[in-house]
């Protein structure tokens, strides 16, 4: 895909990986060239092609259909992020490089504001839940 043009850019995006140790990013997109997101929506980029290691801010990277220019990386994983990697049976990378196994999060709820840990589902058996 060499001197093709950018589809679009990802800010406060994390790195993602699957059980196959495949990778991916999660991220907000802005400047969509194909029209699929409205500039602000979480998302996640197709496997990558490009390896993680060269996954850095300004770096372009690419999967088998889209190029797209990093922009910050996150400073912290959000809960959005987690949940929508674990959806995809799959884990966040957190600014450490190592993945994230678990997440305390306040829901709101009925009976007032509720601790909940939320578990990446490929590390349910190592994770730390205390209640």
């Amino acid at each position: 895909m060499p001197g093709q043009e950018i589809d679009g850019h990802l800010e406060d995006w994390s790195p993602c990986s699957n059980p196959f140790d495949l990778d991916f990013v999660v991220g907000i997109v802005t400047g969509d060239r194909k029209e699929r997101f409205p500039d602000g929506t979480l998302m996640t980029t197709s496997l990558l092609t490009t390896p993680r290691k060269d996954l850095e801010a300004g770096a372009i990277i690419e999967t088998q259909n889209s190029r797209y220019r990093l922009g910050r990386r996150a400073s912290e994983v959000t809960s959005d992020a987690f949940l929508y990697a674990a959806g995809l049976n799959s884990w966040v990378i957190g600014p450490d490089d190592e993945p994230v196994r678990q997440m305390s999060v306040v829901a709101k709820s009925a009976d007032g504001p509720k601790k909940m840990t939320l578990l990446c589902p490929r590390h349910r058996e190592t994770a730390d839940v205390t209640p």
